[in-house]
């Protein structure tokens, strides 16, 4: 069980601009789950391919699955299925997912129908290959029109998967940040510093659990009311990567900061990154540790703008977890 940390008195009249939850001042700060309306934003979650259908198999939100038939299923708990054919494909590779929004299209239609209206997409795929690097960026754009916040997690073949895969993921890629409001990468090559010893298929596994990360921490503190700030604050930035540290004793949120901005996916200079989101996670979430990840994180990415929350957390006890995710021009 979470809950979102509520400050003291004392500390909102120091450090608040009005009531409720602990602030941080400033026109570069927003805190999540303060903005009206407070509604539990509804949630979809649609793999593309078969990299993105085992994705979410540990999903447990309203999973759709769009995939070809070779790719199976059965594992997964699904709201609804879209079956994608090689004819889908070639289409798909002849035509650019801005001229599918204005034609009449039977596969278009039964993405449409699948997604209906949501707050919140959340789509998985793997690039590279035809499912995901060819139809993930028509979902992505169906999902934009039709959801509050678009958010899209990605993961880029490994460099000896050969020149012309990653030439078609980074195509790919490109339409995604495009379609989307929000494009996480995770490229493999750097999974591989995460867990050297492991086999490859738990290596997989790792990078599944890793990706769904942003879906189950913005669950706990997401209002609707926070979808168009959070929206406007990733359109500053082109694609998206995770860190995620932990951290206990003292000044244990530090550690946990520290561990997370030297992900091996941060292989971008700081300077550059533009947008941000952070949750601040303990058994007891003190609020002057928030106020210190804050300012240090602030410190690091000085041109950046960041949504943050702080959450209660009790399976953690006295451990800090800091969960961040870095948009960059």
């Amino acid at each position: 069980m979470s809950r979102r940390v509520v400050s003291s008195p004392f500390f909102k009249q120091s450090h608040c601009t009005g009531p409720g939850q602990f602030k941080m001042c400033g026109p570069e700060f927003h805190m999540m789950g303060e903005e009206e309306p407070k509604r539990k934003p509804s949630i979809k979650v649609i793999g593309v391919g078969g990299a993105g259908c085992n994705a979410i198999a540990d999903s447990p939100f309203n999973n759709i699955a769009v995939c070809t038939a070779m790719e199976d299923t059965r594992a997964i708990r699904l709201e609804s299925r879209v079956l994608v054919t090689a004819e889908h494909i070639d289409f798909m590779k002849e035509t650019s997912f801005k001229t599918v929004r204005s034609i009449k299209y039977e596969f278009k239609e039964w993405l449409e129908s699948a997604v209906g209206e949501t707050d919140i997409a959340f789509i998985f795929a793997g690039l590279g290959g035809d499912t995901g690097s060819y139809i993930a960026p028509v979902v992505a754009d169906i999902c934009k029109k039709r959801a509050g916040l678009c958010v899209s997690n990605v993961a880029l073949p490994f460099s000896v998967e050969g020149k012309d895969r990653r030439c078609v993921a980074d195509c790919s890629l490109t339409k995604m940040c495009e379609a989307s409001d929000i494009t996480i990468t995770y490229p493999n090559n750097h999974l591989l510093k995460m867990v050297p010893n492991l086999p490859l298929g738990k290596a997989f596994n790792v990078m599944n659990r890793i990706m769904m990360v942003p879906l189950l921490e913005l669950e706990k503190v997401l209002t609707v009311g926070d979808l168009e700030l959070v929206r406007r604050n990733f359109n500053r930035s082109n694609s998206c990567r995770l860190g995620v540290g932990t951290g206990s004793g003292e000044y244990g949120e530090l550690r946990a900061l520290e561990e997370a901005i030297t992900s091996p996916w941060f292989d971008f200079e700081k300077d550059r990154v533009m947008s941000a989101l952070v949750i601040i996670s303990s058994g007891e979430v003190e609020e002057e540790a928030v106020r210190r990840v804050l300012d240090e994180l602030a410190k690091i990415i000085p041109y950046s703008k960041i949504d943050y929350a702080g959450i209660c957390d009790k399976e953690l006890g006295a451990k800090y977890k800091v969960m961040l995710v870095l948009g960059f021009a």
